[in-house]
């Protein structure tokens, strides 16, 4: 796993990931996936989304 880039306003986060895997039924996978979150004052995340996409697949 890969960040990207990674914002931080306070206590809320947003980040751009990609995941590279290759699969033995599949075969290699890249997928893409933004974080967006948020911090409690303790430092443990409170909240997290995330949205993904796979962008490709090859044999």
């Amino acid at each position: 796993m890969r960040i990207d880039e990674l914002l931080v306003d306070g206590s809320r986060f947003a980040a751009r990931c990609r995941l590279s895997s290759d699969h033995r039924k599949l075969g290699h996978l890249d997928i893409d996936f933004f974080l967006f979150g948020e911090v409690a004052e303790d430092s443990r995340v409170r909240r997290v989304d995330q949205l993904g996409r796979t962008l490709k697949t090859a044999s």
